[in-house]
């Protein structure tokens, strides 16, 4: 399972505040409360801590296209790099 390496900022899209999330290959745009909601199964997942964690990805914003929906499969330390980074971007 390769690593992953997502990077999460607070961005203002067609006038909405939303979460911005990158990875190597894609690119999400997510509402504040979607971003919330994943926030929150993030770190319910990181507490069970069954590894790897299932987790899907896909555009949420108003005005942009739905897109693909992209699975991921997310070790335990870049869960928490990711949870740490959502949580950072989501109280910009």
């Amino acid at each position: 399972m390769s690593k992953k390496k997502f990077h999460c900022q607070a961005v203002t899209h067609a006038g909405i505040k939303s979460i911005s999330i990158t990875d190597d290959t894609h690119h999400f745009c997510l509402t504040l409360e979607d971003a919330g909601n994943r926030l929150n199964a993030l770190k319910e997942a990181i507490a069970i801590g069954k590894y790897p964690i299932a987790m899907e990805l896909v555009n949420s914003c108003a005005k942009l296209m739905t897109g693909p929906t992209v699975k991921y499969y997310v070790t335990q330390a870049d869960a928490e790099k990711f949870e740490h980074s959502l949580d950072k971007a989501l109280h910009h």
